[in-house]
């Protein structure tokens, strides 16, 4: 007795987690972005355990304190 849903339905769901999948990776990069900011040495440490040079969107929030 299960009902398929209807096809706009699925384009409004997908839409729904996409846009929090986006907002999720925003709230991730501002956390990076603060922890650079706050805590610049372990932030360094850390970006360079996950071998990656800077987020996506915030690399131009904070100044690198080489």
């Amino acid at each position: 007795m299960h009902r398929k849903p209807i096809a706009g339905d699925e384009s409004v769901s997908s839409l729904v987690m996409a846009h929090d999948l986006q907002m999720r990776l925003h709230n991730l990069e501002n956390r990076v972005a603060f922890a650079r900011m706050f805590f610049p040495m372990e932030a360094k440490l850390v970006m360079e355990i996950a071998q990656a040079e800077t987020t996506s969107e915030l690399s131009g929030l904070v100044c690198s304190r080489d």
